[in-house]
Protein backbone atom coordinates (compact mmCIF):
# COMPACT_ATOMS: atom_id res chain seq x y z
CA UNK A 1 0.00 0.00 0.00
CA UNK A 2 2.85 2.27 0.67
CA UNK A 3 4.53 1.53 -2.75
CA UNK A 4 1.71 2.77 -3.89
CA UNK A 5 0.79 5.68 -2.19
CA UNK A 6 4.76 6.79 -3.36
CA UNK A 7 3.92 5.95 -7.12
CA UNK A 8 0.54 8.14 -7.41
CA UNK A 9 2.63 11.10 -5.85
CA UNK A 10 5.12 10.73 -8.23
CA UNK A 11 2.51 10.53 -10.62
CA UNK A 12 0.89 13.21 -9.91
CA UNK A 13 3.94 15.55 -9.70
CA UNK A 14 4.78 14.65 -13.53
CA UNK A 15 1.40 15.47 -14.63
CA UNK A 16 2.20 18.89 -12.46
CA UNK A 17 5.48 19.34 -13.88
CA UNK A 18 4.27 18.63 -17.46
CA UNK A 19 1.29 21.06 -17.18
CA UNK A 20 3.18 24.00 -15.95
CA UNK A 21 5.40 23.01 -19.06
CA UNK A 22 2.91 22.98 -21.18
CA UNK A 23 1.23 26.26 -20.05
CA UNK A 24 4.78 28.11 -20.09
CA UNK A 25 5.27 26.81 -23.63
CA UNK A 26 1.88 28.82 -24.60
CA UNK A 27 3.12 31.91 -23.54
CA UNK A 28 5.71 31.67 -25.90
CA UNK A 29 5.90 34.34 -28.75
CA UNK A 30 4.87 32.60 -32.19
CA UNK A 31 7.46 32.67 -34.75
CA UNK A 32 6.29 33.90 -38.35
CA UNK A 33 7.06 31.45 -41.16
CA UNK A 34 9.62 32.09 -43.18
CA UNK A 35 8.55 34.05 -46.72
CA UNK A 36 11.03 32.64 -49.35
CA UNK A 37 11.48 34.59 -52.47
CA UNK A 38 9.00 33.34 -55.04
CA UNK A 39 9.50 33.84 -58.97
CA UNK A 40 7.17 35.36 -60.77
CA UNK A 41 6.46 34.39 -64.19
CA UNK A 42 3.94 36.72 -65.52
CA UNK A 43 6.15 38.88 -67.30
CA UNK A 44 9.16 37.60 -68.10
CA UNK A 45 12.85 36.37 -66.85
CA UNK A 46 14.22 37.70 -63.96
CA UNK A 47 10.97 38.72 -61.91
CA UNK A 48 10.56 37.83 -58.63
CA UNK A 49 7.73 38.39 -55.50
CA UNK A 50 8.82 41.19 -53.24
CA UNK A 51 8.48 39.36 -50.33
CA UNK A 52 4.84 40.19 -48.38
CA UNK A 53 3.03 41.64 -51.84
CA UNK A 54 1.88 40.59 -55.22
CA UNK A 55 4.36 42.70 -57.03
CA UNK A 56 6.81 41.35 -58.81
CA UNK A 57 10.46 43.16 -59.39
CA UNK A 58 13.63 42.86 -62.03
CA UNK A 59 17.11 44.01 -61.42
CA UNK A 60 18.84 44.42 -64.42
CA UNK A 61 21.65 46.54 -65.83
CA UNK A 62 25.39 46.18 -67.44
CA UNK A 63 29.04 47.40 -67.11
CA UNK A 64 30.62 48.65 -70.12
CA UNK A 65 33.98 49.70 -71.26
CA UNK A 66 34.45 51.34 -74.59
CA UNK A 67 37.90 52.43 -75.98
CA UNK A 68 37.54 54.56 -78.82
CA UNK A 69 40.02 55.73 -81.78
CA UNK A 70 39.50 58.71 -83.81
CA UNK A 71 41.89 59.68 -86.40
CA UNK A 72 43.42 62.98 -85.36
CA UNK A 73 43.96 66.40 -87.40
CA UNK A 74 45.60 68.16 -85.03
CA UNK A 75 48.27 67.79 -82.37
CA UNK A 76 45.73 68.76 -79.63
CA UNK A 77 43.11 66.46 -80.48
CA UNK A 78 42.80 63.41 -78.95
CA UNK A 79 43.39 59.99 -80.77
CA UNK A 80 42.58 57.75 -78.14
CA UNK A 81 39.67 58.07 -75.45
CA UNK A 82 38.39 55.78 -72.94
CA UNK A 83 34.93 55.66 -70.75
CA UNK A 84 33.51 53.28 -68.44
CA UNK A 85 29.32 52.77 -68.15
CA UNK A 86 27.17 51.38 -65.21
CA UNK A 87 23.30 50.86 -65.67
CA UNK A 88 21.19 49.97 -63.23
CA UNK A 89 17.54 48.80 -63.89
CA UNK A 90 14.34 48.40 -61.53
CA UNK A 91 11.10 47.31 -63.07
CA UNK A 92 7.98 47.06 -60.74
CA UNK A 93 4.74 46.04 -61.83
CA UNK A 94 1.43 44.65 -59.81
CA UNK A 95 -1.38 43.02 -61.85
CA UNK A 96 -4.66 44.95 -60.49
CA UNK A 97 -8.55 44.58 -61.70
CA UNK A 98 -7.85 47.51 -63.87
CA UNK A 99 -4.74 45.80 -65.83
CA UNK A 100 -0.58 46.39 -64.71
CA UNK A 101 0.48 49.05 -62.87
CA UNK A 102 4.68 49.53 -63.93
CA UNK A 103 7.14 51.43 -62.80
CA UNK A 104 10.29 51.40 -64.23
CA UNK A 105 13.64 53.29 -63.31
CA UNK A 106 17.02 53.31 -65.18
CA UNK A 107 20.17 54.77 -63.29
CA UNK A 108 23.29 55.68 -65.09
CA UNK A 109 26.82 56.77 -64.73
CA UNK A 110 29.53 57.13 -67.26
CA UNK A 111 32.99 57.70 -66.46
CA UNK A 112 35.24 59.67 -69.54
CA UNK A 113 38.55 60.64 -69.62
CA UNK A 114 37.95 63.26 -72.50
CA UNK A 115 35.28 64.46 -74.73
CA UNK A 116 36.32 62.38 -77.76
CA UNK A 117 33.88 59.10 -76.93
CA UNK A 118 31.56 58.64 -79.98
CA UNK A 119 29.31 55.69 -77.96
CA UNK A 120 26.28 57.89 -77.70
CA UNK A 121 25.44 59.83 -74.63
CA UNK A 122 22.44 59.86 -72.71
CA UNK A 123 19.26 61.41 -74.38
CA UNK A 124 18.13 64.20 -73.01
CA UNK A 125 18.82 67.97 -72.24
CA UNK A 126 22.20 69.36 -72.86
CA UNK A 127 22.48 69.51 -68.73
CA UNK A 128 21.79 66.21 -68.79
CA UNK A 129 23.86 64.86 -72.29
CA UNK A 130 26.80 66.74 -70.69
CA UNK A 131 26.76 64.48 -67.44
CA UNK A 132 28.61 61.59 -70.26
CA UNK A 133 31.44 63.58 -69.61
CA UNK A 134 31.72 63.99 -65.58
CA UNK A 135 33.26 61.37 -63.61
CA UNK A 136 31.01 59.37 -61.54
CA UNK A 137 28.05 61.37 -61.99
CA UNK A 138 24.95 59.14 -61.37
CA UNK A 139 21.64 60.65 -63.08
CA UNK A 140 18.37 59.43 -64.07
CA UNK A 141 18.12 58.60 -67.54
CA UNK A 142 14.66 56.90 -67.63
CA UNK A 143 12.00 57.23 -64.77
CA UNK A 144 8.14 56.32 -65.50
CA UNK A 145 4.67 54.88 -64.65
CA UNK A 146 2.75 52.99 -66.79
CA UNK A 147 -1.25 52.01 -66.07
CA UNK A 148 -3.28 50.70 -68.70
CA UNK A 149 -2.54 52.64 -71.67
CA UNK A 150 -0.80 55.66 -70.00
CA UNK A 151 2.91 56.28 -69.79
CA UNK A 152 4.14 58.96 -67.55
CA UNK A 153 7.56 60.34 -66.77
CA UNK A 154 11.31 60.13 -68.54
CA UNK A 155 10.79 57.63 -71.26
CA UNK A 156 11.79 57.34 -74.49
CA UNK A 157 10.06 59.73 -76.85
CA UNK A 158 7.45 57.59 -78.81
CA UNK A 159 8.16 58.99 -82.09
CA UNK A 160 11.44 56.99 -82.19
CA UNK A 161 12.21 53.68 -83.66
CA UNK A 162 15.32 51.86 -82.94
CA UNK A 163 15.38 48.01 -83.96
CA UNK A 164 18.67 48.05 -83.21
CA UNK A 165 22.01 50.49 -82.74
CA UNK A 166 25.37 50.95 -83.55
CA UNK A 167 28.34 52.00 -81.17
CA UNK A 168 28.68 54.84 -82.72
CA UNK A 169 25.07 55.97 -82.05
CA UNK A 170 21.32 54.78 -82.95
CA UNK A 171 21.23 55.80 -87.14
CA UNK A 172 17.93 57.40 -86.19
CA UNK A 173 15.97 59.63 -83.72
CA UNK A 174 17.55 58.50 -80.16
CA UNK A 175 15.64 60.87 -77.73
CA UNK A 176 14.69 60.57 -73.83
CA UNK A 177 11.71 62.83 -73.69
CA UNK A 178 9.88 64.11 -70.06
CA UNK A 179 6.27 63.12 -71.26
CA UNK A 180 2.74 61.90 -70.92
CA UNK A 181 1.29 59.19 -73.18
CA UNK A 182 -1.50 57.48 -74.18
CA UNK A 183 -1.46 54.36 -76.02
CA UNK A 184 -4.24 52.24 -77.98
CA UNK A 185 -3.72 48.23 -78.61
CA UNK A 186 -5.55 47.07 -81.51
CA UNK A 187 -5.04 43.43 -81.09
CA UNK A 188 -2.40 41.85 -83.79
CA UNK A 189 0.36 43.50 -82.46
CA UNK A 190 -1.25 47.00 -83.52
CA UNK A 191 -0.73 50.01 -81.82
CA UNK A 192 -1.58 53.59 -81.65
CA UNK A 193 0.06 56.16 -79.61
CA UNK A 194 -0.50 60.02 -78.92
CA UNK A 195 2.21 61.92 -76.56
CA UNK A 196 2.65 65.42 -75.19
CA UNK A 197 6.25 66.10 -74.59
CA UNK A 198 8.73 68.58 -73.56
CA UNK A 199 9.68 70.54 -75.98
CA UNK A 200 13.24 71.83 -74.65
CA UNK A 201 14.88 68.31 -75.61
CA UNK A 202 14.39 69.61 -79.27
CA UNK A 203 15.79 72.67 -79.59
CA UNK A 204 18.10 72.75 -82.20
CA UNK A 205 19.17 76.72 -82.32
CA UNK A 206 23.49 77.67 -83.07
CA UNK A 207 25.51 78.39 -86.29
CA UNK A 208 25.72 82.26 -88.44
CA UNK A 209 22.36 84.61 -89.14
CA UNK A 210 19.25 86.13 -87.01
CA UNK A 211 18.93 82.46 -84.89
CA UNK A 212 15.36 81.94 -83.52
CA UNK A 213 15.73 82.83 -79.90
CA UNK A 214 13.45 80.69 -78.13
CA UNK A 215 10.94 82.32 -75.74
CA UNK A 216 9.52 79.76 -72.75
CA UNK A 217 7.49 77.15 -73.77
CA UNK A 218 3.86 77.78 -74.12
CA UNK A 219 2.84 74.59 -75.96
CA UNK A 220 4.60 70.74 -75.72
CA UNK A 221 5.72 69.15 -79.04
CA UNK A 222 3.12 66.60 -79.73
CA UNK A 223 4.02 62.95 -80.96
CA UNK A 224 1.81 60.38 -82.75
CA UNK A 225 2.36 57.13 -83.64
CA UNK A 226 1.25 53.95 -85.54
CA UNK A 227 3.59 50.96 -85.24
CA UNK A 228 2.51 47.02 -86.09
CA UNK A 229 5.09 44.29 -84.57
CA UNK A 230 4.25 40.69 -85.94
CA UNK A 231 6.09 37.67 -86.38
CA UNK A 232 7.90 39.02 -89.91
CA UNK A 233 9.01 42.01 -88.41
CA UNK A 234 8.24 45.36 -87.41
CA UNK A 235 7.01 48.86 -89.09
CA UNK A 236 6.15 52.64 -87.55
CA UNK A 237 4.70 55.71 -88.97
CA UNK A 238 5.06 58.71 -86.52
CA UNK A 239 5.14 62.65 -86.50
CA UNK A 240 5.45 65.44 -84.11
CA UNK A 241 4.77 69.18 -84.58
CA UNK A 242 6.14 71.34 -82.52
CA UNK A 243 5.78 75.98 -81.67
CA UNK A 244 8.40 77.81 -82.78
CA UNK A 245 7.85 80.53 -80.94
CA UNK A 246 10.64 83.55 -80.80
CA UNK A 247 11.46 86.03 -77.54
CA UNK A 248 10.20 88.92 -79.24
CA UNK A 249 6.31 89.15 -79.54
CA UNK A 250 6.61 91.46 -82.81
CA UNK A 251 7.77 88.05 -84.60
CA UNK A 252 5.10 85.60 -85.64
CA UNK A 253 5.07 82.14 -84.09
CA UNK A 254 5.72 79.35 -86.49
CA UNK A 255 4.79 75.38 -86.28
CA UNK A 256 7.45 72.90 -87.21
CA UNK A 257 7.19 69.32 -87.60
CA UNK A 258 8.78 66.09 -88.46
CA UNK A 259 7.48 62.96 -90.41
CA UNK A 260 8.85 59.20 -89.81
CA UNK A 261 8.39 55.89 -91.68
CA UNK A 262 10.04 52.68 -90.40
CA UNK A 263 10.46 48.92 -91.67
CA UNK A 264 12.28 46.42 -90.29
CA UNK A 265 11.87 42.56 -91.44
CA UNK A 266 13.39 39.50 -89.61
CA UNK A 267 15.80 37.42 -92.02
CA UNK A 268 15.30 33.42 -90.49
CA UNK A 269 16.22 32.17 -93.96
CA UNK A 270 19.57 33.94 -93.36
CA UNK A 271 20.09 32.77 -90.03
CA UNK A 272 18.42 32.90 -86.90
CA UNK A 273 18.44 36.48 -85.27
CA UNK A 274 19.06 38.30 -89.04
CA UNK A 275 16.93 40.87 -89.41
CA UNK A 276 17.09 44.54 -92.15
CA UNK A 277 15.83 47.89 -91.42
CA UNK A 278 15.21 50.84 -93.11
CA UNK A 279 14.29 54.81 -91.94
CA UNK A 280 13.45 57.68 -93.63
CA UNK A 281 12.77 60.96 -92.01
CA UNK A 282 11.52 64.35 -92.58
CA UNK A 283 11.40 67.33 -90.65
CA UNK A 284 10.98 70.85 -91.08
CA UNK A 285 11.34 73.94 -88.47
CA UNK A 286 11.69 70.55 -86.32
CA UNK A 287 15.58 69.29 -86.55
CA UNK A 288 16.10 66.72 -84.09
CA UNK A 289 13.61 64.68 -85.64
CA UNK A 290 15.62 63.99 -88.46
CA UNK A 291 18.27 61.65 -85.53
CA UNK A 292 21.43 61.64 -86.54
CA UNK A 293 25.08 60.57 -85.26
CA UNK A 294 26.92 61.74 -82.42
CA UNK A 295 29.57 63.28 -84.14
CA UNK A 296 33.41 63.96 -83.99
CA UNK A 297 36.12 66.23 -82.78
CA UNK A 298 33.76 67.36 -79.54
CA UNK A 299 31.54 68.97 -82.24
CA UNK A 300 29.09 66.14 -80.76
CA UNK A 301 24.84 66.61 -81.82
CA UNK A 302 22.23 64.47 -83.45
CA UNK A 303 22.94 66.01 -86.91
CA UNK A 304 26.01 65.23 -87.02
CA UNK A 305 30.28 66.16 -86.81
CA UNK A 306 29.90 69.33 -88.65
CA UNK A 307 26.80 70.85 -86.32
CA UNK A 308 29.50 72.51 -84.77
CA UNK A 309 31.05 74.35 -87.60
CA UNK A 310 28.36 75.29 -89.48
CA UNK A 311 25.68 75.54 -86.94
CA UNK A 312 22.08 74.85 -87.80
CA UNK A 313 18.86 75.98 -85.98
CA UNK A 314 15.28 75.13 -86.26
CA UNK A 315 14.58 78.33 -87.72
CA UNK A 316 16.01 82.03 -88.65
CA UNK A 317 14.46 85.47 -88.71
CA UNK A 318 13.01 86.53 -92.20
CA UNK A 319 14.70 89.54 -93.97
CA UNK A 320 11.72 91.49 -92.40
CA UNK A 321 12.35 90.13 -88.44
CA UNK A 322 8.98 89.67 -88.31
CA UNK A 323 8.61 85.66 -89.34
CA UNK A 324 10.77 82.68 -89.55
CA UNK A 325 12.36 81.09 -92.48
CA UNK A 326 12.45 76.95 -90.77
CA UNK A 327 15.35 74.92 -91.51
CA UNK A 328 14.66 71.57 -93.94
CA UNK A 329 16.20 68.48 -94.03
CA UNK A 330 15.88 64.76 -94.23
CA UNK A 331 17.71 61.23 -93.61
CA UNK A 332 17.58 57.94 -94.92
CA UNK A 333 19.42 55.23 -92.98
CA UNK A 334 19.43 51.37 -93.86
CA UNK A 335 21.03 48.52 -91.87
CA UNK A 336 21.75 44.92 -91.18
CA UNK A 337 22.85 42.60 -88.39
CA UNK A 338 23.84 39.11 -89.45
CA UNK A 339 24.67 35.96 -87.15
CA UNK A 340 27.63 34.43 -88.49
CA UNK A 341 26.86 31.78 -85.82
CA UNK A 342 24.82 32.05 -82.66
CA UNK A 343 27.71 33.37 -80.79
CA UNK A 344 29.35 35.50 -83.26
CA UNK A 345 27.21 38.58 -85.03
CA UNK A 346 27.90 41.44 -87.46
CA UNK A 347 26.11 44.76 -88.15
CA UNK A 348 26.38 47.38 -90.96
CA UNK A 349 24.41 50.61 -91.07
CA UNK A 350 24.42 53.40 -93.65
CA UNK A 351 22.63 56.76 -93.08
CA UNK A 352 22.61 59.55 -95.39
CA UNK A 353 21.48 63.08 -93.85
CA UNK A 354 20.83 66.43 -96.00
CA UNK A 355 19.70 69.97 -94.56
CA UNK A 356 18.81 73.11 -96.34
CA UNK A 357 19.72 76.47 -94.30
CA UNK A 358 17.14 78.53 -96.13
CA UNK A 359 20.50 80.38 -98.11
CA UNK A 360 20.70 81.27 -94.11
CA UNK A 361 22.94 78.53 -92.74
CA UNK A 362 25.48 76.02 -94.62
CA UNK A 363 24.05 73.65 -96.52
CA UNK A 364 25.43 70.19 -96.63
CA UNK A 365 25.06 66.33 -96.71
CA UNK A 366 27.13 64.36 -94.84
CA UNK A 367 27.19 59.63 -95.45
CA UNK A 368 27.71 57.91 -92.41
CA UNK A 369 28.71 54.07 -92.37
CA UNK A 370 29.31 51.97 -89.20
CA UNK A 371 30.30 48.20 -89.20
CA UNK A 372 31.29 45.74 -86.25
CA UNK A 373 32.19 42.64 -85.01
CA UNK A 374 30.47 41.31 -81.79
CA UNK A 375 31.27 38.23 -80.27
CA UNK A 376 29.77 36.67 -77.15
CA UNK A 377 31.19 33.73 -75.77
CA UNK A 378 28.76 33.28 -72.79
CA UNK A 379 25.24 34.84 -72.79
CA UNK A 380 25.00 38.16 -71.98
CA UNK A 381 29.02 39.16 -72.57
CA UNK A 382 29.89 40.92 -75.86
CA UNK A 383 33.50 41.66 -77.04
CA UNK A 384 32.91 43.94 -80.03
CA UNK A 385 35.07 46.17 -82.42
CA UNK A 386 33.04 48.72 -84.38
CA UNK A 387 34.76 50.90 -87.28
CA UNK A 388 33.01 53.91 -88.96
CA UNK A 389 33.19 57.14 -91.19
CA UNK A 390 31.43 59.69 -91.57
CA UNK A 391 32.64 61.37 -94.39
CA UNK A 392 31.21 65.49 -96.08
CA UNK A 393 29.60 64.86 -99.21
CA UNK A 394 28.43 68.60 -100.05
CA UNK A 395 28.80 71.91 -98.31
CA UNK A 396 27.67 75.12 -100.18
CA UNK A 397 28.90 78.05 -98.10
CA UNK A 398 32.83 78.25 -99.49
CA UNK A 399 35.40 76.66 -98.37
CA UNK A 400 35.47 74.70 -94.99
CA UNK A 401 37.18 76.15 -91.96
CA UNK A 402 40.42 74.77 -91.82
CA UNK A 403 39.70 73.04 -88.26
CA UNK A 404 36.66 71.05 -90.20
CA UNK A 405 37.98 67.49 -92.29
CA UNK A 406 35.32 66.04 -94.88
CA UNK A 407 36.21 62.20 -93.98
CA UNK A 408 36.33 61.09 -90.58
CA UNK A 409 38.00 57.18 -89.75
CA UNK A 410 37.90 56.03 -86.48
CA UNK A 411 37.02 52.83 -84.24
CA UNK A 412 35.28 51.85 -81.05
CA UNK A 413 35.92 48.54 -79.09
CA UNK A 414 33.61 47.20 -76.50
CA UNK A 415 33.29 45.21 -73.72
CA UNK A 416 29.58 44.56 -72.04
CA UNK A 417 28.43 42.70 -69.26
CA UNK A 418 24.49 42.45 -69.14
CA UNK A 419 22.76 40.70 -66.24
Amino acid sequence: MKGTGVGRALGLAAIAVGWAGYAGASDLPLVAPVQYVRVCNAYGKGFFYIPGTQTCLQVSGLARMDVDYTQPFTRGSDAFGFRTRGVVNFDVRTQTEYGTVRAYIRLQSDFSANNAMHSNPTSGPAGVAAAGQVPNQVYVQSAYVQFGGLTAGLAQSFYDYIPFGFYLASLAGDQNSLLVAYSAAFGNGITASIAAEDAHYREQFAGPGPLIAYAGTAMPDIVAALAVKQGWGSAQLSAAVRQLRDLAPAVRTGYGWGVQAGLSINLPMLARGDSIYFIGAYAQGALSYLGGTTGVEGTAGPLGPWKGVFGFSDAYLDAAGTGLDQTRGFQLTGALRHYWTPTLRSALGVIYLAIDGQGIAHDFSQLTVAGNLVWSPVPDLDLGLEVFNEALLHHAAGVIPPATHTAVWGSIARLERRF
